[in-house]
């Protein structure tokens, strides 16, 4: 009999010490959300609770569909294709438990509306019950300045133009010489 009573509070105290290890993970607070937006990239905050997985799906339009954890995780899994433009899978560390993270989604066009889908899951597999869907747009690029010019007629003419931030090749498009 007292060795079923010691069995019992062993066990019973296991239980109470340990976290819900099987359960939904929880997003941190504050997150998913977007931190910040560049010509051709955004950047999201996200973290969870608990170990596990963040699955991401961005579309390259404001698309209100209503879509499932399961449906976020799999073409998350499956990468970008057709008006899904980028995808994250993003696994949690034990070091990275209820922290705030960064993710950054470059290579987005300039000046759209993107809808981005977050879900996460724990370490098992267990999916929230459904997906965050937050929205971001990309902000216009300047548009191209070559600078003011003058007369000249020799081969070595520089333009004033400002340097942008991808490099570029400018080609005559009309005129002699």
């Amino acid at each position: 009999m007292n060795y079923v009573v010691k069995i019992s509070i062993f066990i019973i105290t296991g239980l109470l010490t340990y976290p819900d290890i099987s359960g939904q993970p929880r997003w941190v607070k504050g997150t998913p959300s977007v931190a910040s937006v560049g010509q051709f990239a955004i950047t999201v905050n996200y973290g969870i609770d608990r170990t596990g997985t963040v699955y991401f799906i961005v579309y390259n339009y404001d698309n209100k569909q209503k879509l499932s954890s399961t449906q976020v995780r799999s073409l998350a899994l499956s990468g970008p294709s057709g008006n899904i433009v980028a995808t994250a899978v993003l696994s949690i560390s034990s070091a990275n438990v209820s922290r705030t993270l960064q993710y950054i989604f470059n290579g987005l066009a300039p000046n759209q509306i993107h809808s981005i889908y977050a879900v996460a899951a724990n370490s098992f597999g267990i999916l929230q019950p459904s997906p965050v869907r937050i929205t971001a747009t990309t902000l216009s690029c300047p548009s191209v300045n070559a600078g003011s010019g003058g007369e000249e007629c020799d081969l070595d003419f520089k333009l004033n133009a400002v340097p942008g931030l991808f490099p570029g090749t400018w080609t005559k498009t009309a005129g002699p010489g």
